[in-house]
């Protein structure tokens, strides 16, 4: 089963930017990193360009980048999403 993390987006937030430069930082194009993780390049295309992100992903990406799940950017993608939430309720009134 796998979970969309609503509000959770890529393009120019804190998810897409973070794995753009991960990628980049080791060198890899989109489509070596699908090659090497497993996930469809559209996939990695869409985090870049604001699609959500999809919980079926992420061992994938620990095993790509080396890292453990505690190293994935969470909390400062729900920190961007609750300051978009804030600023959309205060539009608002």
């Amino acid at each position: 089963m796998s979970l969309r993390i609503a509000g959770l987006r890529g393009g120019n937030s804190v998810f897409g930017e973070w794995n753009k430069e991960m990628r980049k930082a080791r060198g890899w194009s989109q489509r070596e990193m699908s090659k090497l993780s497993g996930i469809p390049q559209t996939t990695i295309s869409g985090w870049e360009n604001g699609s959500e992100l999809s919980t079926k992903w992420l061992v994938h990406l620990c095993r790509v980048f080396d890292i453990r799940m505690e190293e994935l950017p969470f909390e400062e993608m729900l920190d961007q999403s609750e300051n978009a939430k804030s600023k959309s309720a205060a539009e608002a009134v």
